[in-house]
């Protein structure tokens, strides 16, 4: 547990914490935390930091939870990277409050309950991690301005990426260049954010919603996906979500084609260009290519429920 920036020392001093390896604290020169092996508790979190501005990483760790755990606990905590770590077990891999210019890239999170969650936190980095056999949201984002790009989710996670604006604003993030297989809900959703980028994801076999958007989402971009073999809808926007851009997109096989559909618009005010699909709903949609987009209808949408995530209905 690191306090404030005074718990940062230099390696060899007698107070401090002498979880670190190496480093000063400058940006050149992070402090760094490293090649510990750490088992976190339902009272006791793996790794604890609260209020620091120090640069600092954690790298090359091993944190085993028991299900109940808290693996990283991040509270007001800038620049910090956490990276090159497997995080298992725990009911949070990674939970970051008020936090901001922390960077998780290349880890690998497995066999929890959510994966990473942002909490009011603007400006962060989710890049290249592997999420495994998670249950419930692998990337859970509350907040603006950060990005997530080129993770891999897999094994049936409840939902892939969820962009989530119901306790503060969720705006301009950017979701690029992620794989999601396999989920069981959604694949990737965007719950009362404003001009969040959703560009070039592959999202397979999802067991219920490829890409959605839903509750009063709007200006958001959804570009270049490929959205394939969802059970459910492949591209939706619900009711109350408007002024959206869904361009370019790839969605074929999913839904069945008389209940789901490829490309579902719930709502209206959305513009559909130049997508590539088999199935929409409703078919009154003025194309605008020989394979263009539909605004939709839908029986199945999704509702919030009462541990903060979404479901459908």
């Amino acid at each position: 547990m690191i306090s404030d920036d005074r718990e940062f020392t230099a390696v060899g001093a007698e107070s401090g914490c002498a979880c670190v390896r190496k480093g000063s604290g400058s940006e050149q020169d992070p402090y760094v935390i490293s090649g510990w092996v750490l088992n976190g508790t339902e009272r006791v979190n793996a790794v604890t930091v609260f209020r620091t501005t120090v640069h600092f990483t954690v790298s090359q760790v091993v944190i085993w939870g028991d299900q109940l755990s808290t693996g990283i606990y991040f509270e007001r905590v800038e620049n910090a990277r956490i990276e090159h770590s497997r995080i298992t077990g725990n009911f949070v891999g990674v939970y970051a409050y008020l936090s901001r210019d922390v960077v998780f890239v290349n880890n690998t999170v497995d066999n929890g309950d959510f994966g990473i969650k942002l909490q009011a936190s603007n400006d962060n980095v989710v890049s290249s991690n592997t999420f495994v056999a998670i249950k419930s949201v692998a990337i859970f984002v509350r907040g603006s301005s950060n990005s997530v790009t080129g993770n891999n989710v897999s094994e049936g996670a409840f939902g892939g990426i969820n962009i989530d604006g119901t306790a503060g604003p969720a705006n301009k993030n950017l979701v690029e260049g992620n794989t999601v297989s396999g989920s069981s809900t959604y694949g990737i959703a965007v719950w009362r954010g404003a001009s969040n980028s959703i560009r070039r994801n592959v999202v397979t076999y999802s067991k219920g919603l490829g890409i959605a958007l839903t509750e009063d989402s709007t200006n958001n971009l959804v570009e270049r996906n490929l959205v394939t073999e969802s059970e459910a809808d492949g591209i939706i926007i619900n009711e109350g979500s408007t002024s959206n851009v869904i361009r370019g997109n790839t969605a074929k096989g999913n839904g069945d084609g008389v209940q789901y559909f490829d490309l579902r618009d719930r709502s209206g005010g959305n513009v559909w260009e130049d997508n590539t699909y088999e199935t929409k709903n409703p078919e009154s949609l003025a194309q605008l290519t020989e394979a263009s987009t539909g605004v939709m209808r839908r029986a199945s949408g999704l509702h919030r429920c009462a541990n903060g995530h979404m479901e459908a209905s």
